[in-house]
C-alpha cells in the first residue's frame, strides 16, 4: 500500500483505531523488510486466515525503519514521498 493509503486506513472511521493502527504499522514493517523476507512472509500468510500479503512487483521500498536503544528503545519509521 503507498503511504497515501495507509494514511487512509489510520484516518478512517470505518474500522476500529487500534486494529488499524495494528495493521498499518505491520505493512510498514512488512514494506520495509528485505524482498526476499517478503516472500517468505507471504509465503507464511498464505497458511494463516488473518494475514493477507501479496507479493509486489516493484523492487523499490519506500520506507526506511531505524531502531534505536538509547536513551530509551524506539522505532522511528521514515516513508520515501518522492
Amino acid at each position: 500500500m503507498t503511504e497515501r493509503n495507509l494514511r487512509k486506513v489510520i484516518m478512517c472511521n470505518d474500522f476500529d483505531p487500534e486494529l488499524a493502527s495494528k495493521l498499518v504499522i505491520e505493512a510498514l514493517f512488512y514494506k520495509e523488510e528485505a524482498p526476499n523476507w517478503q516472500r517468505s512472509i507471504a509465503a507464511e500468510a498464505e497458511n494463516a486466515l488473518h494475514h493477507c500479503y501479496v507479493q509486489r512487483a516493484y523492487k523499490y521500498r519506500p520506507v526506511k525503519a531505524l531502531h534505536f536503544e538509547m536513551p530509551r528503545q524506539q522505532f522511528i519509521i521514515y516513508l520515501d514521498l518522492k
